[in-house]
């Protein structure tokens, strides 16, 4: 069935493929971020309600009903322009959960979190996965009807043309590894696995999918 879905950082590169496989269901789709509608000749993007706001504050969400969301806001860096790992991952989720409690029908929800890499990314980015995994908590402690909570590593598409090229790279040594370290993970594949999950009922209310469930 149509469904009504909203996309936090929608204009981003996952957030991008995330509204194009919604609109591919014939859904109605919904996009909230901080620069609004991106610089993309696409098609198929047209057909997204483009929200510029603050996905921190659940009042500047759109008021349409929405039947999921879907949250893929995230940055690599703290900048004093750009935010925080705290803003960009946790006080985003805690105002989408915010949204989806006083919503008058039930609210799935999808999180795309990060792999950690056997622990090693922990070591680099220390306060990027404290806050990813302070998210991941939340939502599973949420009183939600259902979200499912994604862990992918190295996400890779056209629409980044050097993701590719670094995935190339990187699968060689997965497959060295023994898989030691997550597969990579085409963007599409990623976006198509989670809308195929936040498009049925679920009998359980919180899911975790790890990357090599993703393939």
């Amino acid at each position: 069935t149509d469904m009504k879905v909203l996309v936090l950082g929608g204009n981003g590169f996952v957030g991008r493929q995330m509204c194009r496989e919604a609109i591919s269901r014939h859904h109605q789709v919904y996009s909230l971020s901080r620069s609004g509608q991106p610089h993309v000749d696409d098609p198929i993007l047209r057909e997204v309600t483009w929200v510029k706001g603050d996905a921190t504050i659940s009042s500047q969400y759109p008021d349409a009903d929405f039947d999921v969301i879907v949250h893929c806001i995230g940055r690599l860096w703290e900048s004093k322009e750009g935010g925080t790992f705290q803003s960009a991952s946790y006080r985003t989720t805690m105002a989408m959960l915010d949204y989806a409690r006083k919503s008058t029908k039930p609210v799935r929800i999808g999180y795309v979190s990060a792999d950690d890499f056997s622990g090693l990314a922990k070591w680099v980015m220390p306060g990027y996965f404290e806050w990813k995994r302070r998210a991941e908590d939340a939502l599973q402690a949420g009183e939600v009807d259902y979200a499912c909570v994604y862990r992918p590593g190295l996400i890779y598409g056209w629409d980044r043309p050097i993701s590719v090229i670094f995935a190339y790279a990187y699968n060689l040594i997965y497959w060295v590894s023994g898989g030691l370290f997550p597969p990579a993970v085409p963007v599409e594949r990623l976006a198509k696995s989670m809308m195929d999950r936040l498009s049925t009922a679920h009998d359980q209310k919180y899911e975790l999918v790890l990357a090599k469930n993703i393939i």
